[in-house]
């Protein structure tokens, strides 16, 4: 095989094996297009045909890297906003909670459960047969700070809970904050409140 034969057929090999990795790196990228080697190319046109098509795909790879890295950063945004606002809306400073026999709850918690702890000797406000608290009051009407303060019925506990359906309470908690809390159901078994802070 004589020498000029030789080196067409090596620039032919190269020519298709640019031709390859140019298919190769469109098949990853899915954006770049495979040039049409025509005629015969010098390894100087070869060359700076994979350098672009390297170039290219480099250019895309950090392109998709920003493209991740935004989605992730947005994905963390939204995450944080829906657990923000899940936390605003469950730990209410007033709201209903039912409490099972032999439970207590703190009524100067921020919790949703209002620091329920069941079998438990803490809280301010516990039901276990009957209703222990501090400061106790039972009245018709929807009391006021003013209410509430200005009397005390019961030192520590009140035995017929079933009287005290749809009725409200006062109560005070450790911190000395005064707490309205109405009955909305009652059994032997548990207890529902809707409980509010009072502000003087």
């Amino acid at each position: 095989m004589s020498s000029d034969s030789s080196t067409s057929l090596r620039v032919a090999w190269i020519g298709a094996g640019a031709v390859v990795l140019a298919a190769v790196i469109g098949l990853f990228t899915g954006t770049v297009e495979v040039p049409v080697l025509s005629g015969s190319p010098t390894s100087t046109d070869l060359q700076e045909q994979v350098a672009d098509l390297t170039a290219s795909k480099r250019s895309l790879e950090a392109q998709n890297e920003a493209l991740v890295e935004k989605i992730d950063e947005l994905s963390a945004k939204q995450a944080e906003s829906e657990t923000s606002a899940g936390s605003d809306s469950t730990a209410a400073p007033d709201g209903e909670i039912t409490i099972n026999n032999y439970t207590c709850i703190d009524l100067d918690s921020e919790e949703a459960d209002w620091g329920a702890i069941d079998y438990g000797d803490g809280g301010d406000l516990c039901y276990s047969d009957y209703l222990r608290g501090d400061r106790l009051s039972v009245l018709d009407d929807e009391p006021t700070y003013d209410i509430c303060s200005s009397q005390t019925q019961f030192d520590e506990s009140i035995r017929e809970v079933a009287t005290l359906l749809d009725r409200y309470v006062c109560v005070t908690s450790d911190a000395d904050r005064l707490v309205s809390v109405h009955v909305t159901a009652a059994s032997s078994r548990a207890m529902s409140f809707e409980i509010t802070k009072l502000e003087s």
